[in-house]
């Protein structure tokens, strides 16, 4: 299964932009287990500040999520169903990166990135 920010920001009629905390998003992650044992995919968005997607995984870990994905954009994320009609840049390699290497602190999640 696939848990994306699409689907629980426009679930409360916000706009995806990650105004949604990890808290907010992993309720519902709880009440997907309530009804289902599937290995769920969760879309983390950009992940926010590396100091934060450590404490991030952890909390997902927790939750039972299977894998992480995370975007390689920088600033406040928008969603990609918008095209080329907003303005978005990549975070630079070595910031992604860390992000990367602090959210495999824990080898159980898979964590994935595009």
């Amino acid at each position: 299964m696939w848990s994306s920010s699409l689907t629980d920001s426009t679930l409360r009629g916000l706009p995806d932009i990650e105004i949604l905390t990890p808290g907010n998003r992993l309720q519902g992650i709880r009440e997907i287990y309530d009804v289902c044992s599937m290995p769920l995919i969760y879309d983390a968005d950009t992940g926010g500040k590396p100091e934060y997607f450590a404490v991030y995984i952890k909390m997902l870990e927790r939750a039972g999520v299977s894998a992480v994905v995370i975007e390689d954009k920088c600033g406040l994320k928008k969603n990609s169903l918008l095209g080329n009609s907003v303005s978005q840049q990549q975070e630079s390699i070595e910031t992604f990166c860390d992000k990367i290497r602090v959210g495999r602190i824990l080898p159980a999640l898979i964590l994935m990135y595009y």
